[in-house]
């Protein structure tokens, strides 16, 4: 009787435990509650990678729970995070520095060149078209791969590569040589969508 009592409580002790991991599990969870896509801002100074959350604010990380994972261009996520208000950005595209509580990675990035109809199920260019609110989106293609430049007149205009990486961006600061030839290629390219007015 001795015996089944002692293992009784063994039994309960374990489970006890295992339910207190659980909840602390749970809770942890409920940290991830902010939806949101990294994007590459290397085209501006100071930024690299900046997340965009579904309310369309750009978060710059600067520590927390992320560190060991490597951010990519397009990786989709699940984050809970703190405000970091004790240092500046120089980043200007960022509207806050935050520190990540915890993440939850949902889609790591496409690797596959995007074309004109391709490019319009990418998040990047989702998203771009968002946050940048152009009037007509023109498409080239290299050799190499293609590239996409969001913009139109009296709009900031933007060079993205067929994989959502971010090039030059006009009206800002002055372009590099690459850019300067790029747009020259621009000038008798393809207008793939206009806005609806």
């Amino acid at each position: 009787m001795i015996r089944l009592l002692f293992l009784f409580s063994i039994v309960l002790f374990l489970f006890s435990c295992s339910a207190t991991k659980k909840t602390a599990d749970s809770s942890e969870e409920s940290l991830c509650t902010e939806k949101g896509v990294f994007r590459s801002f290397e085209g501006l100074s100071a930024c690299h990678l900046l997340l965009i959350l579904e309310d369309g604010r750009k978060l710059q990380v600067v520590g927390g729970t992320a560190e060991g994972i490597r951010f990519s261009d397009g990786m989709e996520v699940k984050v809970g995070f703190e405000e970091v208000t004790d240092m500046a950005s120089a980043c200007m595209a960022a509207d806050m520095l935050v520190r990540i509580k915890c993440i939850d990675v949902l889609v790591f990035p496409e690797r596959e060149c995007a074309n004109k109809v391709t490019v319009f199920n990418r998040n990047w260019m989702l998203d771009a078209i968002q946050a940048f609110k152009p009037t007509e989106i023109r498409m080239i293609e290299t050799d190499t791969i293609s590239w996409f430049k969001i913009g139109g007149q009296d709009r900031d205009n933007i060079i993205f590569d067929c994989y959502g990486k971010m090039y030059c961006l006009f009206q800002s600061r002055p372009p590099n040589e690459k850019c300067k030839e790029l747009n020259e290629q621009f000038k008798e390219s393809e207008i793939i969508w206009v806005e609806n007015n």
